[in-house]
């Protein structure tokens, strides 16, 4: 991802190997929390950090459906 043309780098979901050897096996996540820190000097961007709560975590090891609702209330 890029911001006002800086690259922006940072993980977005971990794998959880932990005591598993078959792929299969692995489980998949998501961070649920990304804050943005943005740097300026002036009106320019000098630097982009990106941090994540290790804790706000989406499951998706398995197959899901999702339904988008126009109705938001």
């Amino acid at each position: 991802m890029y911001y006002d043309d800086l690259p922006i780098w940072g993980f977005i979901g971990k794998v959880d190997k932990e005591g598993k050897t078959d792929p299969s096996e692995y489980k998949y996540f998501l961070y649920k929390h990304i804050n943005f820190d943005i740097l300026y000097n002036k009106d320019r961007v000098i630097e982009i950090n990106v941090h994540t709560d290790p804790h706000a975590l989406a499951d998706v090891t398995e197959d899901r459906t999702w339904m988008w609702s126009s109705c938001i209330q």
